[in-house]
């Protein structure tokens, strides 16, 4: 009998969050949206707000895999780091840099 693989839970991401996980990968709104496929006001409501923001699920959980897909680790509720470059990865190595907003 094949076993099923259930999904992972990841807590949701919040506000803070997104702006910092921003900055450690130096990128605009724009830039964001342009990887995501989701619009600038959407992404920018979601920044407004240090909590969980009030966007469909599907919206936090493409921004949080391209963030992944990135380098980036969220930390709990509260927290991010850039994490060592990955040799697939087209970012500029900061391995340790962490951000709590």
């Amino acid at each position: 009998m094949a076993l099923r693989r259930l999904p992972t839970f990841k807590p949701p991401i919040s506000g803070a969050q997104l702006r910092a996980a921003r900055a450690l990968l130096k990128w605009s709104v724009r830039e964001l949206s342009d990887q995501c496929r989701i619009s600038q006001s959407a992404i920018a409501r979601s920044e407004q707000v240090n909590g969980t923001p009030p966007t469909q699920v599907q919206n936090l959980n493409t921004i949080r895999r391209v963030f992944e897909e990135h380098g980036i680790e969220f930390l709990g509720l509260d927290g991010v780091r850039l994490l060592a470059q990955s040799p697939e990865l087209p970012w500029p190595a900061r391995s340790g840099q962490a951000a709590h907003p």
